[in-house]
Parts: C-alpha cells; structure tokens; sequence
C-alpha cells in the first residue's frame, strides 16, 4: 500500500512539479501582488538567517568591520536622524524630512507610484479606469513627499487622491485627504490671498463630503475652520471683518443649531436662514449637531467675532451654544460660562434693558446657575450698569475675580471695558498706546493748570469781597445822605409837643429798627 501511494507521488512529481516549489511559486505571486499595491513589506526584505555563519560568528569577537561604503552610513544616519527625531516648528511638531541618498530613493519611489497612479486612470482595450486603485497609489505618493519635506508635491497628490475617492463615494477618505491639503495650504509659503481662497475651497469641500456621510459634528468643524481661513493675514487690531467673512461664521452657526431653535437668531446680521417660515421645528431639530464637543467649536467661532468686535454675531453665536448644552441636560458649569457670555456680550451692546430681561427670566430658571460665580458676576454688572454707578461696577469686577478667571481673554477684556452708559466701542485704527514718560508730563501740565486756576479763582473771589465792601461802604453813605434830606423836608415845628415821652421812646425804636430801602 505505502509502495502504490509512492508511485502515484512520485508520477504526480515528474508530470506536474513537486507540491514545495509549487506553493512557494504561489506564495511569491501573492507577495508580488501585495507590494505592487501596498509597497514592499519590512518582513520579505529580511534576508534567511544562515544558522551555520551565525554559530561561526558568535564564537568569534565581533570587530568593525571595514567593508561598508561610506555613502551607506550617510544614507543611515541621514534616515536615523531626521525621520525620527521631531522638529519644533512653532507650536506644532512636525516630523523633519529625508536627506541624502534616502530623500532622491524616497522621491523616485513616490514618482513610481504616480506613474501607477495615471496608468490606472487609463483605459484600454480590456481595462477601464480604475479610482480606488489611483486614489491609493495617489496616497502613498503623498505620504513619501510628506518625508521628504516636499510640501506643493504632497498638497497636489492629496488633492487627486481626494478626487478619486470622492467620485467613487468614499467621502470619509476624501473629506480627510481634503483637510490634510487644506492645512497644508496653510503651512505654505503661498500669498495670503492664495491661501484664504484654497484653504477654504477645500475645507468646504470636505464638508461636504461629510455632511454626505451625515457626519454634522465633523462637516460644522470644517465650515468654522473654512470661515476661519478668510482672516489669514488681515489684521485684529483693526477690528474690521468683512462681510463674506461674517457671513460664513454666521453660517457655520447655523450649521450647527438652526436660528429657528436659537434664542438670539434675530441677531444675525447676514443671510437668512434655510428654515425660515417653517410652522414645525421638527426638521429643525433633526438638523441640531449632537456630537460630542460641537459647543467648543462654536465658542471659537465666538472668539473670533468678539475679537474682531463683532458683537452681535458672536450673541447669535453665544446663543447657539446655549441650545447645545440645553440640549445634553449634564453641563452645569459650561452651561453657566455661556450665560455669562450672553449678559456680557448684551451689556457690551448697550442694551442693559435687554439683558436684565434675559437674565431673570431664562437664566435665573436654571438650579445650577444660582450658586455659581458667574450667576453673582452676572448680577453685580447689571446692578450697576442699570443704577449708573460706576463704583459699583467697579467692585463687582473686583469681588468677581474668580469668575473672570475662567473666562476667555477677549471676553476678560471685554468685562473690564464695561462702562455704566453706552456700548463698549471699537479701539480707533492705529492709536498707538501712550508712553509713561509722555503720561507724566500730561500729569504735571495738568497739575499746573489746576494750581493756576486755582489762584486765579481765589484772585477773583478777593477782588470781588473788596469791591462788595466798597460798594457796601458807599451804600451806607448814600442812606445816611438821603436821610438827612428826608428828615430836612420835614416840618418838625408842626410838632405837637405833649407827646408822652412812652410815645416818643417808642416811636424812636420803631424808626430805628425798620430799615427802608430809598434807593
């Protein structure tokens, strides 16, 4: 039996080939495939161990050898040192890229990948073209210029690469190649102008990949980020925004909170909203962002407008992310910080009216906000703006510290700007700030202008009693004259001379003591 199963082995081994040549012959074919898409594996370039040197070698002490060129150790210590290290660059750490030999390996590998990209896009007699398998060469491509450091090259290859996936619905990798180029626009040494306008044409494109996915926390980050784009290179002391700008904020806030459902939507300034005139909010509300952490990305929206001074819209914003932390019924702390802002931001207005209205009869509603510190700070800054106090507004920023604490810079400062009549205005365009030296001697002249006021105010007061006593004196003289004159005319012969002297001393008092004015 075992003689027969012999005999057909070895029959089936002279027709067809042993069955050990035949699986490694499969084996390679599929290891081909793999790199051809997917790149060379780290594992099928290691070389077979050798168990007869390797004994040999581990009884002989290692020594240097001599034999390795020295373009070989460039190569190494040119990918040792820069592709694993991090560069800071700023704030952000970026990995530094390949140099040497390794770089021009990298760039003609990258360059092999494209060439597979474009032939797979073509179509021939028995092939038509194929996107998924572009997109994928397109990407590795991208992520070896990403090594080498070569910015345009990686930024264009994600572009195609988010093209090919986009045509054939695969909007999730798309829309973060698109993100990926976006902010390498960004990083760019690119005009400012260039930046702004490709920067937000690809954010808005991988928005809307995502809102294709229905991913609306992801697709209202990339509206902030594309509307957040259009300030690059303008300037924030200034205090300007344009009008596209804010209309793509104000969009983004819509984006996530319809104004149907925000309680400030009437402040906004640009644009109407897509549901606007609808009797049922409930497609409203299927449309509110309930994806974790969507209030942190309208409170940057937020930050910006009150940066650039623009109050009204960042209210709308303020309102919105009021709506989101109503809405998941667990924040208290956030929650009371967005109160805050709203009473800050409606105080800043001018409308002290509107926002005490505001504070008693929505936010005071909430358990969790009576015993909080804003709750307080909310309280003292419209107490003393609606009594016109200015001491007091000054205490409440005092006492309050705590509570300022935890606020934003610009909303800090927009605290401290608070006056007890009128809005907080704009700062005027170049008004440099004033020098300590010049402030001193502001001080001294105006020290000096009040010493002589002051004298010349008690020269006045002096010449005037004088002249008031001279005129008194000649008074009293005139009176007397008069008097006489009086008394003169008068025929004191007539007389009767049996008056009683009680009479007489009475009559005398009486004259003495009234007092005429003959004049």
């Amino acid at each position: 039996m075992s003689s027969s199963k012999k005999n057909y082995a070895s029959n089936r081994d002279a027709l067809f080939g042993t069955s050990s040549s035949k699986s490694t012959t499969r084996s390679n074919n599929n290891s081909a495939n793999r790199d051809a898409l997917f790149g060379t594996s780290s594992s099928s370039k290691k070389p077979h161990r050798n168990t007869s040197s390797s004994t040999a070698t581990a009884r002989q002490p290692r020594t240097p050898s001599s034999s390795i060129s020295s373009s070989s150790v460039s190569t190494l210590g040119s990918t040792s040192t820069s592709s694993s290290r991090y560069a800071t660059n700023g704030k952000k750490k970026v990995i530094g890229s390949v140099t040497g030999q390794a770089k021009v390996k990298k760039m003609k590998e990258a360059e092999e990948y494209r060439d597979k990209a474009k032939k797979a896009m073509q179509r021939g007699m028995f092939s038509r073209p194929d996107p998924i398998i572009a997109g994928t060469y397109y990407r590795r491509a991208a992520d070896l210029y990403k090594q080498c450091g070569e910015n345009r090259l990686e930024r264009l290859h994600r572009v195609a690469s988010g093209d090919c996936q986009r045509g054939q619905e695969a909007f999730s990798s798309a829309a973060m190649e698109y993100s990926r180029a976006a902010e390498l626009v960004i990083e760019s040494e690119d005009p400012d102008a260039r930046k702004r306008t490709e920067s937000n044409k690809l954010y808005k494109d991988a928005a809307e990949m995502w809102m294709s996915m229905n991913e609306k926390g992801k697709a209202g980050q990339c509206f902030v980020n594309a509307a957040s784009c259009l300030l690059i290179g303008t300037d924030e002391e200034s205090g300007k925004m344009d009008k596209k700008v804010l209309a793509a904020f104000e969009e983004a806030v819509e984006a996530h909170v319809p104004d149907s459902l925000n309680a400030f939507g009437c402040m906004r300034q640009t644009g109407v909203s897509a549901f606007k005139g609808e009797k049922d909010n409930s497609l409203a509300r299927e449309q509110v962002v309930t994806s974790p952490f969507a209030n942190e990305t309208l409170t940057v929206a937020m930050k910006k407008l009150v940066q650039y001074h623009e109050y009204k819209s960042a209210l709308y914003a303020a309102g919105a992310v009021t709506t989101l932390l109503e809405g998941d019924g667990v924040s208290t702390i956030s929650l009371g910080r967005s109160y805050l802002s709203e009473t800050i931001l409606q105080l800043a207005m001018g409308d002290v009216v509107a926002a005490d209205r505001t504070f008693l009869e929505h936010h005071l509603q909430k358990n969790s906000y009576l015993t909080s510190r804003e709750c307080k700070l909310a309280e003292d800054l419209i107490r003393a703006i609606k009594s016109m106090d200015q001491e007091a507004l000054d205490a409440a920023k005092l006492e309050n510290r705590a509570a300022m604490a935890n606020l934003d810079p610009n909303m800090r400062a927009l605290v401290l700007d608070l006056k007890t009549t009128g809005a907080v205005t704009r700062k005027k365009d170049g008004a440099a700030p004033v020098p300590s030296s010049s402030r001193s001697g502001k001080k001294s002249s105006k020290a000096k202008a009040m010493a002589g006021t002051a004298a010349a105010t008690a020269a006045t007061v002096a010449a005037t009693g004088t002249a008031m006593s001279a005129n008194k004196a000649t008074d009293e003289e005139d009176m007397d004259k008069e008097m006489d004159e009086l008394m003169k005319g008068l025929d004191m012969d007539d007389a009767p001379d049996d008056i009683p002297e009680e009479e007489e001393e009475q009559s005398e008092e009486e004259l003495s003591d009234d007092e005429f004015d003959l004049r």
